[in-house]
């Protein structure tokens, strides 16, 4: 889980270099904070001050797509979303070595970074659809 109310940058960071020492091929799965009724999670956030009593209540009743919006960090910090775009695209080999000249200077290279970001989600896409048109083929076909 990412980008979440709880998180720092420093957790962000200690994620991309725990990412960074897995070895072979992966594809990462990120998801998002979801505040479920009756968990402890939720008076953890109210507590802490991330949403008042009323504001929690709204956000976890409201459509999938407002409950989306508010549990990822829409308004996040270019420093927390840069060191997330590092993440993501950590799972692509090819993509490394350009990640790797990136990191020591990360706040002067955030255009081109988020650029790699963009290229990481279009190669998700077609990874994705490469692996429904296999399970679609029949047993023995060829691509």
């Amino acid at each position: 889980m990412l980008q979440h109310p709880f998180e720092t940058v420093d957790d962000l960071k200690e994620t991309y270099y725990l990412v960074k020492r897995l070895p072979g091929r992966y594809e990462l799965q990120l998801h998002g904070l979801n505040f479920l009724p009756g968990t402890d999670i939720v008076e953890m956030a109210v507590e802490q001050g991330v949403f008042t009593r009323e504001e929690i209540e709204r956000v976890m009743y409201a459509p999938m797509a407002e409950q989306f919006a508010a549990y990822w960090k829409r308004e996040a910090s270019a420093e927390s979303q840069a060191w997330y775009e590092l993440i993501y695209c950590w799972q692509f080999a090819t993509l490394r070595p350009a990640l790797r000249s990136l990191e020591a200077a990360l706040e002067k290279h955030l255009r081109h970074l988020h650029r790699l970001y963009m290229l990481a989600r279009r190669l998700a896409a077609v990874r994705r659809t490469y692996r429904k048109a296999v399970k679609a083929l029949p047993v023995g076909a060829a691509l």
